[in-house]
């Protein structure tokens, strides 16, 4: 991670990842931790796509997910990490078999992108050279 950071926002924003992950796991019924997973991705490759069913009646766990994910985000912008949001449109006109339509959206820190674009190609370089 090569971002400066305040070291206590970062540990306030690990507490909320885990206390999130530790309510929705045991939502779900197993260790995903897919909150903590998609914060890695962000940070560490500069790109994540979440994606969620919504339904009609009950909430679909994905949902909730992604409600918990939306206050990650919130609380990484007060941090001062600065991140592009593109909505994915899925050609799903019709209900998935369980209801509900496939949503998603990706997340890019276009500096990390760029920084780890940069570090991939320096990397092939030297590896073509030897």
């Amino acid at each position: 991670m090569d971002h400066n950071i305040d070291a206590n926002k970062m540990v306030a924003i690990g507490a909320l990842l885990e206390k999130a992950d530790s309510k929705l796991n045991a939502r779900a019924g197993y260790q995903s931790n897919q909150l903590r997973h998609w914060f890695d991705s962000l940070m560490n490759r500069g790109t994540v796509e979440g994606g969620w069913r919504e339904s009609c009646g009950t909430t679909d766990l994905s949902a909730k997910i992604r409600a918990e994910w939306v206050k990650v985000t919130k609380r990484l912008q007060k941090a001062g990490i600065h991140f592009v949001v593109e909505r994915v449109k899925h050609n799903n006109g019709w209900a998935t078999k369980c209801g509900g339509f496939w949503h998603s959206e990706i997340f890019t820190i276009p500096t990390v992108k760029e920084s780890m674009a940069a570090r991939t190609t320096e990397h092939f370089s030297e590896v073509q050279t030897k």
